[in-house]
Parts: structure tokens; sequence; C-alpha cells
């Protein structure tokens, strides 16, 4: 066997033995994947199934003003703005929002925004964005978004004057949501 044969060889059995570690690497990464998409699946953690629903409660707890002294009135409809100050979806509704507002003003149906920021941050971005509705945070923005099943913003909710949801839009308010909106609004006291 002379030198070049043997270089050949050799290479040969390199690139074999490379691509054997390359395959048993992968196979190990693989089982790691595995073993951690088993451990999310079963955390618990997979809220989107548990999405509000038309006929779910509502519950509004304790919300802080981010400006003035506005309150929540325990009567009558509400139309509530779920945004957070950094979701570039929710920029987008703002001006969907405004349009909404001046219509279900006209219904008495009172209007508020729930950002899940804190209230510095939903101050500034309230008063920024001019926002036309009285703004609203809570303490406890974890446990607000699990006792009203929200995984999602923007959320825009109907409430009805029992604290039952009467319609939900999720994300980018577009055409057709907007007029199943201003319809649904448009109704009496279901």
């Amino acid at each position: 066997m002379n030198i070049n044969t043997f270089a050949v060889l050799f290479k040969k059995n390199l690139y074999i033995i490379f691509l054997h570690m390359a395959v048993v690497g992968l196979a190990a990464e693989v089982f790691v994947l595995s073993a951690q998409n088993k451990k999310l699946k079963g955390s618990g953690n997979l809220s989107v199934f548990e999405a509000l629903k038309v006929g779910d409660p509502f519950h509004l707890p304790a919300l802080k003003a981010v400006q003035g002294n506005a309150v929540i009135h325990n009567e009558g409809r509400k139309l509530v703005f779920l945004f957070t100050t950094t979701c570039p979806w929710c920029k987008e509704n703002i001006q969907n929002w405004k349009i909404i507002h001046e219509v279900a003003r006209t219904k008495n149906i009172e209007i508020l925004g729930i950002s899940l920021d804190d209230q510095e941050k939903s101050a500034s971005y309230s008063t920024l964005n001019r926002l036309t509705y009285p703004v609203f945070t809570t303490d406890n923005r974890e446990d607000f978004k699990k006792e009203n099943q929200i995984s999602i913003i923007p959320l825009t909710v109907l409430i009805s004057p029992l604290g039952k949801v009467e319609g939900t839009w999720i994300g980018l308010l577009e055409g057709n949501h907007m007029q199943e909106i201003v319809n649904t609004i448009s109704k009496t006291n279901p």
C-alpha cells in the first residue's frame, strides 16, 4: 500500500467517523428537544385553548385609573380594549378604537382601556397616543389575565350589564371586524 492510497483511505474513514458523530449529535439533540416538548405540553401553559368566549364572565377587579380619577360604573354594557404599551398591533388599533369609542358613546356603552403594563408606562402611552377613553391598570396582571382567560392581545371585549361576555375581537381590527363591532354595540341590551 502506497502513501497516496493510505491518505485516501484515511480521509474516507475520517469522513465516515465525522458523519457518525454528526448523526449521534443530532440524535441527542432530538432526544433533548423531545423531552422539552413533553415538559411544555404537560405544564398546562397552553392557554390558547382557554380563550375567552361569549357567555363567559368577565371580571373587573380593583382597577386603577392611569390618569385622573375615572371610575368604572357597575351598571350598563362596557366595551373594553385590552392592550400593552409595547404591542405593535395595539398601537395600530388605536385609531379604530377611537372610532368605535365615538359610536359606543352614542349607545350609552361605557368605554375603557385596560393596559397590561404598569401605571407609569400606561399613563405615558395614554397621553402620547391621545386616548379618548379612560385607561386602567391592575396591580396583578397575571391573575387578571388568568381570571379572564386572556391569552392574546390586542383584545376588544363587549361585556353585558350582568358581567358576561357578549363579543370578543382578537388582534388587529380591520373592515369586517369594525363593522361587526359597530353592529353588535348598536343592538339594544340583550
